[in-house]
């Protein structure tokens, strides 16, 4: 075995800039689900437990699961008062670890009709806000799984 198979069999870490720039949502097997730090728009970010670079990349299973939760947070997000587009993008040209942004946008946000990231402009979200919207997120990810599973 090499350096290089034993670094990939072992399970992949969140990168730093990922854990430095956003908050828990939902974790498990498959993803993790976090909420950017910036209140001036709902931004979430999932992130795939593979180091797979790309989500063309990752197995069958592992998308379907990642398609879904886009789809849940994706309807969430565009179902907040004011959202008028939803951005949904993986980029990684400065994070290299696979991640999907979901931000709501409207007309009136700090960069429309530019892209969020890079942009110096940030409120936090008071702990009472960040709390209120996790536990929704959280609510309304366990409802969907639990709709799904009935429907199959």
């Amino acid at each position: 075995m090499t350096a290089q198979t034993r670094q990939t069999s072992l399970p992949p870490a969140l990168h730093p800039q990922l854990a430095k720039d956003t908050v828990a949502v939902v974790e498990n097997a498959a993803y993790w689900l976090r909420l950017h730090k910036n209140a001036l728009v709902p931004w979430l970010i999932i992130v795939p437990k593979t180091h797979a670079r790309e989500l063309i990349d990752c197995s069958p299973a592992l998308k379907s699961t990642i398609y879904q939760l886009i789809e849940t947070v994706g309807h969430y997000t565009n179902a907040l008062p004011q959202i008028e587009k939803l951005n949904i993008a993986s980029l990684g040209n400065v994070v290299p670890q696979l991640h999907i942004h979901v931000i709501g946008r409207h007309k009136g946000d700090f960069a429309w009709p530019e892209p969020v990231w890079g942009k110096s402009a940030f409120q936090a979200y008071s702990a009472t806000q960040r709390n209120q919207l996790i536990n929704t997120l959280q609510a309304t990810i366990i409802e969907n799984y639990r709709n799904s599973a009935n429907n199959e």
